[in-house]
Formats: C-alpha cells, structure tokens, sequence
C-alpha cells in the first residue's frame, strides 16, 4: 500500500504523476531454477504523454533490502534505456531519482527491475513503488535536472542516466570506396586479386581509390568472369555469366525494385518416418514431410509434426511420438529441421550455469538458438553439448550423462585446443554454419579456433536442400591437419516471385504464413507449385490463390487498394 499526498502551488508548472505501486521480492538463483527472466518487477505506466509539453520526465524507485554487495548485480530498464547497478549503496529508506526525459514514450511507459546475472550472482530486491513523475513546459523558471542519486559501478560502460549519448562521429576515409559486386545467377565465388575471399555474391567491397584490382566470379556450371579495374569512386559491378547450355533457372537480367532486400528465410523440414502433417505454430500449413517452407518471417517458430496414415492422424504415443521443435528462422537461408519419431529418446532437464561465462550466449547441440547462460533447458541425457563463441572461437561443452538429483551443472572454462577444419561442398559457395553460429564464409573454407570435442557443421545454399554433419574432433598431443567436411548439395525446384500493390508498403503473406515483407518484394527460390499470397491493406486484404510458380518465369503479382468496385 502507497500513502500519496498532494497539495496545489498555482504559480508552478503543471506536473503529473504516474504511480506504479505493489511490493515484489525478488532474488535470481539459477541452482534453485529461479532465473532472471522469472525474476523481474514491472511497472506500466498507463495513459497518454503529450510529448509537445514535455520539459522533463523523472522517475522515482522505491526499493528496500538490497544485499549491498558489490559482488551481485541487477538492472533497471525504462522503455529501450538500461542501467546496471544502480540501486548499489542506496539507503534501505530512500528513493532513487532518474532523469528519464530522452527515453519517454508518447504511450506504453515501461519500468522493469531485474535481478540479473551476467558475470556476478543476482541481487536480492525488495521492489515497492515506482511513480513517473511529468513537468510540462509551460513554466518561466528555470528547471534544473535533478541530481543522480546514484553510483555507477566503475567501467560499467553505462550513460549517465536521462543524460542522451551521441554516437560518435566517425569521418569517412576518402582514400577508400565501397563496391557492390553481384553477378546474375547470384551465388557466385568472389576472388579479389586471384585470393578467394571466402564470399559470394551479392557482397559489398571496401577497396581503395585508384589502385588496380583483380575481380573474378566462379560459379559452377558457368564460364568464370574476370576484370581489372581502378575504382575511383564508389559503384556497382554486376556480370551477367555465361553458360553453354542456355539457361533461365535463377537469372533475373532485370531486377524489378526490392528496397530491403531479402528479409525472409525458410525451412527445410524432414520427419522419420516420412509422411507426416506439419504444423506451424499451431497451424496446419497443408503439407507433409519432407517439405520446403521458404518466405517466413526471421523470429523463433514452434515446429510439430503428426503422423498421417490412410487419411487419418495416429495420436497414439505408442506408435510414432513427435517431440515439437522451437526453432529460428534466419534472413536469406533455408534451415533445416529433422524431427525424429522413431524408438525412445530419454529427455531430461539441466540447468547450464558458468561462474566465468554468465550472459554469453550459448547453442545447444550445435544448433541456432537464443540462449544465454544461465538457463535450464531440454536435451537427450546421452552426446549433448553446448557451444560458446568467444572472440570467434566455438569451444563445444559435453554435457555430463551423470548428475546430482537438482540437475544442476555448473561448467568449468576447460582448456580447449584450436583445431582447423576445411568445409567443402558440391557446388561450391554454400554459407558455412558453425554449431548454429554464421561463420560468415562459404565453401570452400579452411578455418581455425574450433575446439576439441562434438560440432555441429551446417552448409546451406539458395535454390539448394540444406545439409548438416555432426563431428567429434578429438584431442591430441601432437598438431594435425584440418580436418575435412565435405558436402553434396541437392538442388530443388524453384522460380521467382514478385509482388507488389498500389500504394505501396504493405505486408505479405505466403500460405497463411508472414513473411516479413513489404511491397515489392522479391521472392526468390520459392518452391514451384501451388501457392496463396495475401497482401494485407488498411482497411482489407488481396488474395491470390493457387499461384504456380515455374523455374523459368518470374510471376508478378499486384494488389491494387485504389479500386473502386461498383456497388
């Protein structure tokens, strides 16, 4: 309970208060599976702001029983602005003034206090009350901003609070130019002076002015492509490569207009056994294993597969049981996704927590996820692992198979060697993932500070069906070579598609499914076919059924909101 007193001065600026009130205790402990996210208070501060009136915002905690240790730390979060350890040192019986005025929205004010674990143990809070506290502009006195009455750690890194911070301004080096280097098909290998760069095309190129380059392009199944030239300012290098056997199958010679690019990405989705309906997020999305499912939104998706069997689904957990998946999807790749029914896997809980690692993120058995240590998470009991990147290095963890009943694993920094693998693939220019990281090359590649120990690789190709080995590099007295990873990529049918709508900016969906795209957009390797795409306007939807999609044509598709249909 909050006692709030209020009194009139007619010769003072308007002020409005904002009270968030309650009381919360709140202490992270990983051991006892209580984690930051679990332990956070928050206060929304409901209403409208005039944002025309504002002069200044100031917010007030109230919070008791901080540990006072500097050993433990916390946040607090208002709107997109974070502090760390603000609370520190504060009397138990007073308030904590912050100048939020640069952070404050028109509407939707949000306060989260959090205690938090990134390289230390969390604090113990005691959170009571939070009042946002508004003066308008309409005063003649000079108002000064009221003093911080807290103390940042030092080498936090943090801004003063309510005090914006510019970035700074970086002049642009006049000795260098930027190249946007691209080649139709797309994909192509990129050499820059006869050394490959571990790139493909489409890729951007800081060189300097006015001195030669080599640029050659190598894709697989066309004739190389190579030029010199003296780059004096900066500019766009597109070759169009040549084939024996004339060829329309992901050529675009004109490129229709895509302001952002490709924003979307896929998945690849298998099931053993095969056959079985898939379902995205809930949703039935009309197609069964294995299937390709390109244009959907990068965010994290909840993938489930049910086994179909003479047009009806087999529910019994005797027979074929279907664990769901949570994965990412990512812009511009096709994932994979292989969700296994068969025999009995035994799953357990464990808690990964790290005294020297605590807020690095982590993949779990090599794949792409958004995990950070400390968190409790779901895995087989046998030949799990996890991975940390660290100053791109990926050092892989076993998971022990034997654990105390709390389950609780606390690992130790370990010693890891740094070995060399060289990713290969058939065609060349895959994009080389490294335990659900982005390497940022593509095949073929020959790189370091991998260490001993299992790895995920995964190599994945527009137009092509992704692909992913497991290896366990083991750990050796002497050096070794690099150790090869090769791949053949099978390719699937695919083609263009291009959509549009007047006006412009609306978004796109594919089967039911949002792709993140705005009008135009351009699709490209989209699975030939059936396929229906809603453009979704302001006040109603355009729909398109049973689109087919070939690999020789690009389709087109514009919904027109401006047109008046009689009544």
């Amino acid at each position: 309970m909050i006692l709030v007193a209020g009194y009139e001065n007619k010769t003072s600026p308007p002020v409005s208060y904002w009270i968030g009130e309650g009381c919360d205790v709140i202490s992270s402990n990983p051991k006892k599976r209580l984690f930051p996210d679990n332990c956070t208070t928050d206060f929304s501060f409901f209403g409208k702001v005039n944002m025309s009136r504002v002069h200044y915002a100031d917010l007030h905690l109230f919070t008791t029983g901080i540990d006072n240790s500097t050993a433990t730390e916390h946040t607090v979060t208002f709107n997109n602005q974070t502090w760390q350890n603000i609370l520190d040192n504060q009397s138990p019986l007073a308030s904590l003034r912050i100048s939020v005025t640069d952070y404050l929205n028109e509407t939707g004010n949000n306060l989260t206090i959090k205690s938090a674990i990134r390289s230390q143990d969390a604090d113990y809070l005691i959170n009571r009350n939070a009042i946002l506290l508004i003066q308008e502009q309409d005063s003649d006195l000079p108002v000064s901003l009221p003093a911080f009455d807290g103390k940042l750690p030092e080498n936090s890194g943090e801004p003063y609070p309510g005090r914006a911070t510019e970035n700074p301004v970086i002049p642009n080096d006049s000795s260098y130019c930027h190249l946007d280097l691209d080649t139709d098909p797309q994909g192509a290998l990129i050499y820059l002076d006869g050394s490959y760069l571990g790139k493909t095309t489409p890729y951007h190129l800081d060189v300097e002015k006015g001195h030669p380059y080599s640029i050659r392009f190598e894709l697989d199944g066309y004739n190389p492509s190579e030029s010199t030239i003296i780059p004096s300012e900066s500019a766009c290098i597109r070759e169009s490569l040549y084939t024996a056997v004339h060829s329309t199958k992901d050529r675009l010679a004109d490129i229709p207009a895509d302001p952002d690019g490709i924003q979307y990405g896929g998945l690849y989705i298998t099931s053993r056994p095969t056959g079985a309906m898939i379902l995205i997020d809930g949703a039935d999305t009309g197609k069964i294993t294995p299937a390709i499912i390109n244009g959907l939104k990068p965010r994290s998706y909840t993938v489930r597969v049910i086994r179909v069997l003479k047009d009806k689904r087999i529910n019994d957990r005797s027979d074929f049981y279907f664990e769901e998946q949570h994965v990412s999807v990512l812009p511009g790749v096709l994932l994979p996704v292989d969700i296994n029914g068969i025999g009995q896997r035994l799953i357990y809980e464990v808690i990964v927590d790290s005294r020297t690692k605590r807020g690095t993120p982590f993949t779990l058995n090599g794949y792409i996820s958004n995990t950070t240590i400390p968190m409790k998470v779901s895995t087989e009991m046998f030949e799990s692992f996890i991975t940390v990147r660290e100053n791109d290095t990926y050092i892989s963890y076993p998971l022990p198979v034997f654990l105390s009943e709390d389950r609780y694993w606390l690992f130790p920094s370990g010693n890891p060697q740094n070995l060399e693998i060289t990713v290969r693939s058939c065609p060349r220019g895959a994009e080389i993932f490294i335990d659900g990281y982005r390497t940022g090359f593509t095949t073929p590649y020959t790189g370091g500070n991998i260490s001993d120990g299992p790895h995920r690789i995964l190599v994945a190709k527009p137009g092509y069906l992704p692909q992913q080995k497991r290896i366990d590099l083991p750990r050796r007295s002497v050096p070794i070579p690099a150790t090869s990873v090769d791949f053949t990529l099978e390719e699937y049918p695919s083609g263009f598609l291009y959509v549009s709508s007047i006006p412009q900016g609306y978004p796109v969906s594919i089967d039911g499914l949002s792709t993140g795209e705005l009008t135009p957009a351009l699709f490209r390797n989209m699975p030939t076919g059936s396929h229906t795409i809603i453009v979704t306007g302001s006040n109603t939807s355009k729909t398109f059924r049973e689109i087919t999609l070939n690999s020789l044509n690009m389709v087109e598709l514009t919904a027109n909101f401006t047109e008046i249909h009689e009544p």
